[in-house]
């Protein structure tokens, strides 16, 4: 019994050693991301739950900064509350790039000033 608490806990240090060096990868979407997150997540024996607010900051805390600092603005209440943050933030940022909103420059006011007259 002795022998089964030892390895209970050595399972668990080890999952949370792999949960403290998970991070999301330059090109990895958040979906792929947070699986792996949640698998290692369930993984920690139910009795030595990490606080939500730890779980929350490792999860944060391993996203790609372009997508931490505008999680902040939204104030997660949860880890499921910051993921969804993230999805519509990287999905956000993916239409941005996909479809750019034109600067208009002081040349096309003059053709538009035109047109108008």
């Amino acid at each position: 019994n002795d022998d089964k608490n030892l390895n209970d806990w050595i399972r668990s240090f080890k999952i949370a050693a792999e949960l403290n060096i998970l991070r999301q990868e330059f090109y990895e979407k958040v979906d792929f991301y947070t699986g792996k997150f949640k698998r290692l997540l369930k993984k920690v024996n139910s009795s030595s739950a990490l606080l939500d607010k730890y779980t929350m900051r490792l999860f944060l805390n391993r996203l790609r900064k372009n997508i931490i600092s505008l999680i902040a603005f939204s104030h997660p209440k949860n880890v499921d509350k910051a993921i969804e943050a993230a999805k519509q933030i990287e999905s956000d940022q993916y239409y941005e790039q996909q479809f750019p909103i034109p600067i208009q420059t002081s040349g096309s006011n003059n053709t538009i000033d035109n047109l108008t007259k």
